[in-house]
């Protein structure tokens, strides 16, 4: 790019440079021509000045020949300045001339006058010399009366008084100050040619400097511009070698890759394809996807709506990822697929030049998965009824049923009844989460005061906290209140959380329980004093078989789906969990409920649907302004707190919202991956709520986009109520 550039360069150079060496010719021409006009000018009027001096020195000769000699002949040249002849004038015998009728008159002759205003003209720019010439004028004037006056002379009294009075001297001191002034004028004009081809000599051999010097740049320019030229097109040569071998390359691995992949163009025929499209879905009539159209590829999804939507999505430049998908197709058995589409080329105006398709086919996955899951589920079953009956007998033996055992094998019992009861919670454990992923788990919802449910809590895990030297409290009840919970199953809940607080606390500490009353929710926490929860495992403290210390030596125990099922279970009654915790201070968890009101549901068939009514999913990371969003909206609306990203997926995964309230800027990255997911699944309206501005590429897919410092609060929630059509208002406009 370097050369390229210096190559241009180069040659921008050289073209100026062209252009200064043609016109500077032009302009050392002018200034020569110029030049030699001056100069010829001053050698005119060097001339002119030599032909008035002869001029003067003709007149003076004639007359002073004339005189002395007393021929009429003499005055010839005399005569001609007066454009006359001898013959035309009248002598007398002894040649004394008789009649001449320029002697009176006072008029210079016709030809001295043309040459002085020659003169005048040719040196109007110089006024020293113009100066001179008028000097020259008087003094030709006067020449011209002293010699008519010697005529006159001749005329009137005689030739002897003609000679006395060129005697006198008038008419050489008349001609010697003309001659004067003709030297000091003809030196001005010599002078300043002299000066004049000087300055030309100058310049001339600064032009030829200049000339020589440009020719050369010239011609190092031309050199370098054609190292340029065919240094950029070896390098445009190897670019586009390499760009030849990176596309064979970029071919070969799509073909050979290990999914069906391919580019599309905007007629969805395929550009380039990899060749698992035939084997991956039993389409053996082709060897290459290149080439043809994909509904000749994939036929059952043209009639599809909901591929046709993510089509056109696509070709408008959005992308569209949908995790598992069921293709069934007529005469084949169903198909699970995972599909992207992404947009490519140069996306202008929202329109792309194709779709790249990526399409796996997870069908033997989802049959695994499956399987592992019926595997699971039957030894689980098959494994808890021995167990249970295991457990029992040696219940019985470590009770002393059997008669006293020696010490050591009572404590060989004790080991083994111990072991089984946490293969069995193991195994409870097992298949709870099995019944919670496959939407199989029956709940028996019923009222329950929320005091008398800690209460019980407490006295379930007393025992607990005695062994770990941990006292378990409760806190001050604001109230009675009720919460429509399964019985069994929140006490699972709970005591999952007391037992992890009991674990992690030392020696000696308390781990408090309590409830408050926020409005329409109920808000259980369970507080520890122990490590707190690491920052780093934070965001996946609800995932299955997560530990902070998943090493074999990690000091507590427990199989790491405590937390996932607890939270799980909370979410199928209605509620929603989550934590705050600081490290070296303790962590507290926390529940919210809704406040379960009898007269309100006395009437309905199922009064946890009521309850619900409309939901909104507030997936933000600040627990006070998710407070100020839920408390405009309830209790006609009840409101979910997400605080992370996955938080956010688990949820929108497991229950459909009917509006969902998006953070941009989320403690384990942006809102932005969601909204793909929430459009794609839920069709639901999504509003930003941001701390910061909103691109304008995001505002489409959004029905509303707020920054917080330029919408209030109150607008906010009477926003989301219009939404979710609580209001009569319309949404026009808000793009803020």
């Amino acid at each position: 790019m370097k050369v390229r550039y210096y190559a241009i360069i180069g040659f921008l150079i050289l073209v100026l440079l062209v252009n200064v060496l043609g016109v500077l010719p032009y302009i050392q021409w002018s200034s020569f021509r110029n030049a030699d006009a001056r100069v010829t000018v001053d050698y005119i009027v060097i001339g002119e000045l030599h032909h008035l001096m002869n001029t003067m020195q003709d007149m003076e000769t004639g007359q002073r020949g004339y005189i002395l000699t007393r021929d009429p002949d003499f005055l010839g040249p005399f005569l001609h300045l007066y454009d006359m002849r001898v013959d035309e004038l009248d002598f007398a015998d002894d040649g004394r001339i008789v009649s001449a009728p320029f002697l009176d008159q006072s008029v210079a002759p016709a030809h001295i006058v043309d040459e002085i205003r020659h003169l005048e003209q040719k040196l109007a720019d110089d006024a020293d010399s113009l100066a001179l010439v008028n000097d020259l004028r008087t003094l030709v004037d006067r020449k011209r009366m002293v010699t008519n006056d010697t005529l006159r002379l001749v005329r009137d009294r005689g030739f002897d008084d003609a000679v006395q009075n060129i005697k006198s001297g008038q008419g050489k001191a008349a001609m010697d100050d003309i001659r004067a002034v003709v030297s000091q004028l003809i030196a001005i004009r010599e002078e300043s040619a002299r000066t004049m081809l000087h300055e030309t000599d100058l310049r001339m051999a600064s032009y030829s400097r200049f000339v020589i010097a440009g020719n050369i740049v010239l011609g190092v320019l031309l050199l370098l511009s054609f190292w340029g030229l065919a240094a950029s097109r070896e390098r445009a040569i190897r670019d586009r070698r390499r760009i030849e071998r990176t596309d064979e390359q970029l071919r070969a691995f799509i073909r050979h890759a290990p999914a069906a992949i391919g580019a599309l163009d905007r007629d969805l025929r395929f550009v380039i394809a990899s060749d698992r499209w035939s084997s991956e879905f039993d389409s053996h009539w082709y060897r290459s996807a290149t080439g043809m159209e994909l509904k000749d590829v994939l036929p059952y999804l043209q009639t599809r709506d909901d591929w046709k939507q993510a089509v056109e999505k696509c070709l408008n430049g959005e992308t569209v990822v949908v995790s598992e998908d069921k293709i069934t197709q007529p005469g084949r058995p169903a198909v699970w697929a995972r599909w992207e589409l992404h947009p490519w080329g140069n996306v202008k105006g929202g329109q792309s030049d194709g779709i790249i398709i990526s399409v796996e086919n997870i069908t033997k996955r989802k049959d695994m998965e499956r399987m592992k899951d019926e595997f699971v589920s039957t030894v689980s079953h098959e494994l808890r009824t021995p167990l249970t009956s295991i457990r029992g007998s040696l219940g019985l033996v470590a009770g002393g049923v059997a008669g006293v055992l020696p010490q050591k094998a009572q404590e060989l019992v004790d080991i083994a009844y111990k072991n089984s009861d946490r293969l069995i919670l193991l195994i409870n454990d097992i298949l709870d989460m099995n019944k919670l992923e496959a939407d199989q788990l029956e709940l028996n919802m019923a009222p329950h005061d929320m005091g008398m449910v800690l209460q019980e809590m407490v006295e379930a895990n007393q025992g607990y906290a005695d062994k770990y030297g941990v006292q378990l409290g409760l806190g001050p009840a604001p109230g009675p209140v009720s919460v429509l919970v399964d019985q069994h199953r929140f006490q699972q809940v709970l005591s999952n959380l007391v037992s992890n607080a009991i674990k992690f606390s030392p020696r000696g500490a308390t781990v408090e329980a309590g409830y408050v009353i926020d409005g329409s929710r109920v808000r259980l926490h369970v507080r520890d004093h122990g490590p707190g929860i690491p920052r780093q495992f934070q965001s996946r403290i609800f995932e299955k078989f997560a530990q902070a210390d998943s090493s074999d030596a990690r000091a507590q125990g427990g199989t790491g789906l405590g937390l996932s099922i607890a939270k799980g279970l909370c979410e199928r009654m209605g509620g929603w969990m989550y934590f705050e915790t600081e490290e070296g201070q303790g962590t507290t968890f926390f529940i919210e409920l809704p406040v379960y009101n009898a007269a309100e549901t006395a009437n309905d068939e199922d009064p946890l649907v009521d309850q619900l009514k409309k939901s909104v999913l507030h997936v933000e990371d600040d627990p006070d302004f998710y407070r100020v969003i839920r408390s405009g909206l309830e209790p006609q609306i009840v409101v979910r707190n997400a605080r992370t990203l996955r938080d956010a997926d688990i949820m929108i995964d497991r229950r459909d919202f009917d509006l969902i309230i998006l953070d941009l800027r989320l403690p384990d990255g942006s809102g932005l991956s969601l909204l793909e997911h929430i459009k794609h699944k839920d069709k639901c309206p999504i509003v930003v709520i941001s701390a910061y501005d909103i691109p304008d590429d995001i505002k489409p897919l959004a029905a509303a986009c707020l920054v917080k410092a330029r919408t209030p609060e109150s607008e906010m929630i009477e926003i989301i109520k219009t939404l979710l059509g609580e209001t009569d208002k319309t949404v026009t406009g808000w793009k803020k």
